[in-house]
């Protein structure tokens, strides 16, 4: 293919799509799947850990960084209205 337009659309479509085939990838593998209930919830286990702290039961699953930080952006905002509050 000659064409420098073309060639500039196909390596940019490439780009967007690389992240969806591997997350499409993840989906088809049951070891990945193995890791979370029907509810789409972590399975973590008999932690110790999960014993003293009950937040840890309540996992949030993020897909992107981008989510993740607007996750904890409303998480800080939303303890720091409540710790005001009380």
């Amino acid at each position: 293919m000659d064409n420098p337009s073309a060639m500039m659309i196909l390596k940019t479509l490439s780009l967007i799509l690389k992240p969806v085939m591997d997350f499409i990838h993840w989906l088809e593998n049951n070891d990945f799947l193995d890791n979370f209930n029907k509810e789409g919830g972590a399975n973590l286990g008999q932690l110790p850990l999960l014993k003293t702290q009950s937040y840890f039961k309540q996992t949030h699953i993020f897909f992107e960084m981008n989510e993740l930080v607007r996750y904890i952006m409303f998480r800080d905002r939303l303890h720091k209205k409540w710790e005001k509050a009380s």
